[in-house]
């Protein structure tokens, strides 16, 4: 199973991480393992997350208010969002109608 993130995942990551360094060097540092950890789990088990609309599943991150929204397609696992879990809950359904069309 190859894990993917789409690029607004990317950013999603990006700034969480900045934040956390700015705050916390150790704490930026525990995002990076506890994601680390989410995706070795995933790939091997991609079934771990609770289900959500149609093939989307979350995850909740250890220790951190995040959660990896994400799908299976084929081998491969996409990374839709790093969603914060108390801001905006939902905000990223609409990307899924681009990664969904023909």
């Amino acid at each position: 199973m190859t894990l993917h993130y789409t690029l607004w995942a990317e950013v999603e990551y990006e700034e969480a991480l900045a934040w956390y360094l700015e705050r916390d060097p150790c704490a930026a540092d525990g995002l990076d393992d506890v994601l680390a950890e989410a995706e070795s789990l995933l790939t091997r088990h991609p079934g771990l997350g609770a289900p959500r609309s149609g093939r989307v599943r979350i995850f909740p991150l250890k220790k951190y208010p995040y959660s990896l929204v994400y799908y299976k397609q084929a081998t491969d696992l996409v990374i839709v969002a790093i969603a914060h879990q108390s801001r905006r809950p939902g905000y990223w359904r609409p990307r899924l109608k681009s990664l969904f069309q023909p």
